[in-house]
């Protein structure tokens, strides 16, 4: 999902050039929290290993920027674009997000 300002400096646009929408911005608050997870996840990981600097820590460290916090950094930068540029949007992607944990049960 790419996502950009539109030229004339209004609202954010989507791949289409589309404004985005409130399901958009619920998946990149998805994205956003999946990242965090993992990154949790790992530093856990790490902490508890007896040799935490090792190739394999490396290998993970790389599967996880690239993976998650990449895509999770670029989801923050743009949310925080819609906070601003759609405020409205912002909302109604936060309430949808918030609808979808709570029926899912989970995160």
């Amino acid at each position: 999902m790419t996502h950009e300002a539109n030229a004339h400096g209004g609202a954010l646009a989507n791949a289409h050039g589309g404004a985005l929408t409130a399901a958009q911005g619920a998946t990149l608050i998805d994205t956003l929290v999946a990242a965090d997870l993992r990154l949790a996840d790992e530093l856990d990981r790490i902490e508890g290993s007896r040799s935490p600097v090792s190739d394999e820590t490396v290998r993970r460290l790389e599967d996880l920027l690239r993976t998650a916090l990449r895509p999770g950094a670029a989801a923050r930068s743009v949310l925080s674009e819609m906070a601003q540029a759609q405020p409205e949007v912002f909302r109604a992607a936060v309430g949808l997000r918030l609808r979808r944990r709570h029926d899912a049960g989970g995160q």
